[in-house]
């Protein structure tokens, strides 16, 4: 019996501004993978 290994696709969010500056800008530098 063969298993096929699971394969994911982690991407980078892309930078946008959606008004004032927030906290979650400033995460984006350090936290850029959505998961």
């Amino acid at each position: 019996m063969q298993v096929d290994p699971q394969r994911y696709t982690v991407t980078a969010a892309l930078p946008y501004a959606n008004g004032p500056v927030h906290i979650g800008h400033l995460a984006g530098v350090y936290l850029p993978a959505d998961i």
